[in-house]
């Protein structure tokens, strides 16, 4: 029971198979698709915000 309904599983055929595969590979890309769109918007506004850091390279040397 799932959600207080019955369920009863059937088998698939085959191609049933392949489709639904290609199914979920289809919906799998569109969500990464949608997460990289996502991503790139929210680093374009944090870039516009923040300020430029200037790096500052420290070098500690060990005397022999």
């Amino acid at each position: 029971m799932h959600k207080d309904r019955k369920t009863t599983l059937a088998p698939l055929a085959p191609r049933e198979v392949s489709e639904d595969q290609l199914k979920m590979r289809k919906k799998e890309k569109e969500r990464e698709k949608k997460k990289e769109k996502q991503s790139e918007k929210k680093k374009e506004k944090e870039g516009g915000k923040k300020k430029e850091r200037k790096e500052s390279n420290l070098f500690i040397k060990k005397k022999k």
